[in-house]
């Protein structure tokens, strides 16, 4: 049947199905690039560690109330640095891909930017675009470092790659051990200045207590014998002022004593739930990521192809093939 423009009526979906040869020969191009690609990219093994966050552990309660130390208000160090998220931020940042580099492997007398530079392989696409002197290396081995958050379980899983699985086995116990130093040092300064802000307010407390002392003892000293109702105020207000800078001093003594005890308690910044393990099948390249896009990549084209063709044709005044 011919339409009012004299042009043949056609429908999109029966013209792809008319070439389905088309189909066939992108599919099976699509397979033997997938099958040449994930040959050419050298496999690569992964180094994985979970731990678990510790900031609800029980806290120091020198200085807290039962309230206080019941709804755990005064976990300041803990809310700092000993964070899952920010032990994720650390140990992807460009910083700690830089002391990666200079972790040492016994097996091979270097460490671990030298090894790279020497010893990884690449595709020989990569090659063509980017000499191998030319590889950034830091940027390589943060490339190699993933992490994965669970903030429903508080858990981290740590992944190190490499393409030998004994290097891999060795980079992520190292990584541990950094992220938990990185940790440590950093409690240690948070406690550490907790403690010299306390101490300055100690400090000013104690001043004010020792003046209201004063004030109070040398009102009380010389109004002993009198009894006016003015001079009563005047002392009822002094012995108030007295009281309170004594609460603040009291205070801040127990604040002090906590910070100071904070300082000298040992840092636990994780708990290590899964312990370091290296799988032996490749972490990568996955043959079913590339066929699966190659295979959407001929589909897509193929189907332009056939449609513009047809449009093609039509614009010409021919008739379908």
């Amino acid at each position: 049947m011919v339409d009012s423009n004299h042009t043949y009526p056609w429908n999109a979906g029966s013209e792809c199905r008319k070439h389905w040869r088309t189909y066939l020969i992108t599919g099976c191009v699509a397979f033997a690039l997938a099958i040449l690609v994930t040959a050419s990219i050298p496999r690569e093994y992964a180094g994985r560690v979970t731990i678990a966050d510790e900031n609800k552990e029980t806290d120091l309660m020198i200085g807290l109330s039962n309230m206080q130390a019941w709804l755990k208000t005064a976990m300041e160090l803990n809310m700092g640095y000993k964070n899952i998220k920010v032990y994720t931020q650390h140990v992807t940042s460009r910083s700690f891909a830089e002391e990666m580099s200079r972790v040492q492997l016994p097996g091979h007398k270097t460490d671990y930017g030298h090894y790279l530079r020497r010893n990884h392989r690449r595709p020989w696409w990569e090659k063509i675009f980017t000499p191998d002197d030319d590889v950034d290396i830091i940027g390589l081995i943060a490339d190699n470092i993933k992490t994965e958050v669970s903030l429903k379980f508080s858990t981290l899983r740590l992944q190190v790659t490499d393409q030998d699985p004994v290097v891999a086995a060795m980079l992520v116990d190292s990584a541990l051990t950094r992220l938990e130093r990185f940790v440590s040092e950093e409690q240690h300064k948070l406690a550490t200045q907790l403690k010299r802000n306390y101490a300055i307010l100690k400090e000013r407390a104690e001043k004010h207590y020792r003046e209201a002392q004063q004030r109070y003892t040398e009102y009380m000293d010389s109004h002993r014998e009198t009894s006016l109702s003015s001079e009563t105020i005047e002392e009822k207000s002094l012995e108030k002022e007295y009281d309170k800078a004594y609460d603040a001093y009291r205070q801040s003594c127990l604040q002090y004593l906590r910070a100071d005890a904070l300082t000298n308690k040992p840092v636990i910044p994780f708990a290590v739930v899964k312990n370091a393990t290296v799988q032996q099948e490749a972490s990568s390249p996955i043959f079913m990521g590339y066929l699966l896009s190659f295979m959407a990549i001929a589909f897509i084209a193929s189907s332009w192809f056939i449609l513009l063709r047809k449009k093609y044709h039509i614009w010409k005044g021919g008739v379908s093939s």
